[in-house]
């Protein structure tokens, strides 16, 4: 870190929080200047960053279990560290502010620097599929306080909540679990909501590690009303998501192999959620 190359001619911090409360990273496509990481011009210079004009307009809130943050009237030294953890309740933008001061000693606010004035930290960016991070240093000699904000891309995107609650496919899923079973009771057509909710209880379960059982039967009946047939219409957004799709063999006890090796096998194909955590003991639902 030490070597850390910065550069441009900085954001005091209440410039840089109100920049951050307008950057969209969902909309910084090609062709705008980005609000959070460009400087203004010299006036007359140049154009202005502005938000982009579908950009979400922001209501943060904190995560508070997920933050750490200062206590009172407390004064930061070189082991100090904070995060504040938001969520935008109106796009769901999830993102992490971080702040460490490993190279400070004497951290702002000082007599001489009343404020953080941060510098572009390139060398601290990290652009992904699943998260986009900027960096930024404070200009202080004294200070040097090393800032990240870290947007977590949603992982269900407009397609995917559209495959997940357009109620006609939920009409053809109803329709083909009927098909297939048309003895079984209890069948009904599942909500645009229902979709969602059980999708996120599936999530919950599978990452909750109290639990020792984590896999569920393709076959039951509220997976295959929101999903479609043993999940096949939403497949690949399952797997996406960290689900695995297998058959086991009941009558032998053990064993197992991916999805692509089955071609029916109603009551012996399982979904389950191993590739974070490899214990695949069932639960049914």
């Amino acid at each position: 870190m030490a070597n850390l190359q910065v550069n441009g001619p900085g954001k005091t911090a209440p410039k840089l929080l109100a920049d951050f409360l307008q950057f969209d990273p969902q909309k910084n496509v090609g062709g705008n200047l980005n609000i959070l990481t460009t400087h203004p011009p010299a006036v007359g210079e140049g154009q202005i960053p502005a938000p982009h004009r579908d950009a979400c307009k922001h209501e943060y809130t904190v995560k508070s279990n997920q933050s750490v943050t200062p206590p009172l009237d407390s004064r930061p030294d070189a082991s100090t560290q904070y995060k504040l953890a938001v969520v935008c309740k109106r796009c769901r933008l999830h993102t992490d502010i971080r702040i460490s001061y490993q190279q400070a000693t004497d951290p702002c606010p000082t007599s001489d620097s009343q404020l953080h004035h941060f510098q572009r930290a390139a060398g601290l960016d990290e652009i992904g599929a699943t998260h986009i991070r900027y960096g930024w240093q404070c200009s202080s000699s004294t200070c040097q306080a090393l800032l990240t904000t870290t947007f977590k891309m949603g992982k269900i995107s407009n397609a995917d909540r559209n495959l997940l609650t357009d109620t006609s496919k939920l009409k053809s899923r109803f329709e083909a679990v009927m098909q297939d079973d048309p003895e079984r009771e209890g069948i009904r057509q599942a909500t645009p909501v229902e979709a969602l909710t059980r999708l996120r209880k599936y999530i919950r379960d599978a990452l909750n590690t109290e639990h020792d059982k984590r896999v569920f039967p393709a076959n039951n009946k509220r997976f295959m009303e929101a999903y479609g047939l043993y999940g096949r219409d939403c497949r690949d957004l399952l797997q996406r998501l960290g689900f695995e799709f297998n058959v086991s063999l009941k009558m032998l006890m053990h064993g197992s192999w991916t999805n692509s090796r089955f071609k029916g096998a109603r009551n012996d194909l399982d979904i389950a959620e191993p590739i974070s955590n490899p214990r695949s003991i069932e639960f049914n639902r």
